[in-house]
């Protein structure tokens, strides 16, 4: 913990070889032990671990990265980011469907064998066996989620890379508040299948977009200047895009922006609107031409009930994904 405020100064010392060495060392130092543990925890501890150490995943590598894109930090943007989207929301799901296998009434009957037998004072030798037998049970259970979960929060951009196809792009849009000025900077991060390591693009901060009249979302290509034109270069070639949206990103169609007054981008490429790009990893062939994972977005709904909406959009694709898994 101590090397978080380090690293901090060392940001805003501008000292770029020193913060690039001590951040790469914490993450990769430090990554497989935390995810260990995240899976390993129970909820009160996970959230424990994520609000304590989550920062450094969520505002630190990303505030970084945009500081300093070069290829080492670009990469381990993208990694904490597929691994933070979502993270307690995802565990939790991958817990229901590992005791959603199990027999319901069967499992029902063995805990409360367990409570019963850990609320007697004195237990005979064969209830002594019955419990060792029935907390073996259930460690056994407990430790296939586990290394399931430890398994699904280790991916990294290498593995989703490897999923994608020649015509193929995985877009992580990643957003971090500006210690400059009072406002949010948006990054993209661009992975295509002959990318030697993702590619980090500064964007936009969040009152560019905020300035823009949301009557011309969908009418104009100002929208799409700002999100869309700066990775042009990297698009080229590509006929199907993968992406995961963050911060205002949620609320808006963006997969829908004109490209010039004739052109919906839409009309240019295939367009998977995923809340991650891990998703490809988990199962590749789900995708098609046809589907967007976040169904049933409503663009128009106010900041409040958006994020209501977005977590239940999640919900639902992550739970396809794992089922079809």
């Amino acid at each position: 913990f101590l090397f978080y405020p380090y690293s901090l100064y060392l940001y805003k010392a501008k000292n770029e070889e020193k913060l690039q060495q001590i951040t790469t060392g914490l993450f990769s130092n430090g990554i497989k032990p935390f995810i260990y543990s995240l899976a390993h925890a129970n909820a009160d501890r996970r959230q424990y671990l994520w609000t304590t150490q989550g920062d450094f995943y969520t505002i630190n590598i990303p505030l970084y990265a945009m500081a300093f894109p070069n290829e080492e930090m670009a990469s381990i943007c993208y990694d904490a980011s597929l691994l933070s989207k979502g993270i307690l929301l995802n565990i939790q799901i991958m817990e229901n469907e590992c005791v959603s296998k199990e027999d319901d009434a069967a499992l029902k009957t063995v805990l409360e064998q367990k409570r019963e037998l850990e609320n007697k004072k004195n237990l005979t030798a064969i209830e002594k066996i019955e419990l060792s037998a029935i907390n073996e049970r259930l460690t056994a259970l407990a430790s296939g989620e586990a290394s399931k979960i430890q398994k699904v929060l280790s991916c990294t951009w290498k593995d989703v890379q490897k999923k994608l196809k020649d015509e193929d792009v995985a877009i992580e849009f990643v957003s971090v508040p500006s210690y400059e000025k009072n406002d949010m900077q948006y990054c993209a991060l661009v992975l295509r299948k002959d990318s030697a390591y993702p590619h980090l693009i500064n964007l936009f901060t969040e009152s560019q977009i905020t300035s823009i009249s949301p009557s011309d979302y969908y009418t104009t290509p100002l929208l799409y200047d700002i999100i869309w034109k700066p990775l042009e270069k990297d698009l080229n070639g590509i006929k199907h895009i993968y992406f995961s949206p963050t911060g205002v990103l949620h609320s808006m169609g963006i997969e829908y922006l004109y490209v010039d007054e004739n052109l919906n981008m839409s009309q240019q490429y295939i367009i998977d609107r995923l809340s991650s790009t891990r998703l490809l990893v988990n199962n590749r062939r789900q995708f098609g031409t046809d589907i967007i994972m976040y169904g049933g977005v409503n663009y128009e709904l106010g900041e409040k009930n958006h994020a209501t909406n977005a977590q239940q959009e999640q919900l639902n694709s992550e739970q396809s994904s794992l089922r079809a898994g």
